[in-house]
């Protein structure tokens, strides 16, 4: 899960780069970028069960704020 969250990292600094220079109106179109790079780009180097755990966590934590009970059972 590391690695996830150094892309994760890694794409926050590169959309940083680019609201922070002449580039940022192409602010909206990274965001949007980022979707196929979920959808096509990181089953690549996860299973379907990793990307499954990490949209569970996603979803649970911001409708709950709990997070991580999903580990423990």
């Amino acid at each position: 899960m590391h690695i996830f969250t150094g892309i994760q990292f890694l794409i926050l600094v590169i959309l940083w780069i680019v609201k922070s220079t002449k580039g940022s109106l192409a602010f909206p179109f990274l965001l949007i970028l980022c979707v196929p790079i979920r959808m096509f780009l990181l089953p690549l180097f996860y299973s379907q069960r990793e990307l499954a755990m990490v949209n569970e966590f996603s979803v649970l934590h911001a409708s709950t704020g709990r997070g991580l009970h999903w580990i423990q059972g």
